[in-house]
């Protein structure tokens, strides 16, 4: 929930007047601090598996998801997206697809933090064990 939140305000806020032009992003706190955001990302990849649902029901279609089985109306929503590896996130997938962010759990990927960081902004929720 606090995920969704985050990342409805990164995508529906408007810009302060006062931020500066060659930044472009917006301080979102989380699990494992601090992460910058872009203001409106469009390629989205999402890592756990409970916080799909939210980022679908604010109409982000991510460009990828750890993919496992899930109720008919997702799979329905999430087809074309593509998988980027359950019960581990393959990292090389996750590269190819140039995400604007990356949202999971802490639970899930906090191991692999800095790694995700590397490839795009990477955003965690607190928890989310999701095994």
């Amino acid at each position: 929930m606090v995920l969704s939140f985050s990342l409805a305000t990164a995508c529906n806020s408007n810009t302060s007047q006062n931020a500066s032009s060659t930044t472009n992003c917006r301080p979102i706190q989380h699990a494992m601090g601090e992460t910058c955001v872009p203001p409106e990302p469009k390629r989205v990849v999402v890592m756990a598996g409970t916080e799909i649902e939210p980022v679908v029901a604010l109409g982000i279609i991510p460009v990828g998801a750890s993919i496992r089985p899930a109720p008919q109306f997702m799979k329905e929503r999430l087809e074309g997206v593509t998988n980027v590896g359950w019960p581990e996130p393959n990292l090389e997938t996750i590269l190819s697809l140039k995400p604007d962010i990356i949202l999971s759990a802490k639970g899930r990927v906090g191991h692999i933090y800095d790694k995700l960081s590397q490839i795009a902004p990477t955003v965690l929720a607190k928890g989310g064990s999701d095994n």
